[in-house]
């Protein structure tokens, strides 16, 4: 989806009011954050996906960059989040909290991620790969991790 400067600008001004329109982070071109295609604000989601059953070009480009960058959708507001770095405790924008991994809302004050058959470990640990720290049980006293493990 190719636009000008001034076409995008005007866009940018007219979408900042409409919850559900984003820019992406590559193109800069704007996009509906429920369905994940290019922005439709004269249209609802369900009118646009009959007037296009197929998915667009520029519809797939978007899907596959969110796969690709391993960017995960808020279940609450659908914006799209990255993990660049940290556990996998996530707060969204919007204030919704989940886990990263398996996309379960996070609790107040838990240590783990409360699915059960998430591989989530407590929250805090950013080494997935130590598993001397990810088998400890959690007594959730955590006086003697070491510096900057939490």
């Amino acid at each position: 989806m190719l636009m000008s400067k001034t076409e995008l600008s005007k866009l940018t001004d007219e979408a900042s009011d409409q919850s559900n329109v984003r820019t992406c982070v590559q193109c800069y071109g704007l996009f509906c954050i429920d369905c994940k295609v290019p922005s439709h604000s004269d249209l609802s989601c369900a009118d646009y996906k009959k007037l296009h059953p197929d998915p667009l070009i520029d519809d797939l480009k978007l899907k596959f960059l969110a796969m690709d960058k391993k960017w995960r959708q808020c279940v609450k507001c659908k914006n799209m989040i990255e993990l660049s770095y940290g556990c996998n405790h996530m707060t969204c924008r919007c204030g919704y909290q989940f886990c990263f991994q398996c996309g379960i809302e996070w609790k107040k004050n838990q240590r783990t991620c409360p699915s059960a058959g998430c591989l989530q470990t407590r929250h805090g640990d950013y080494d997935d790969d130590d598993q001397e720290y990810d088998s400890e049980e959690d007594t959730g006293d955590y006086s003697s991790d070491e510096e900057g493990r939490r």
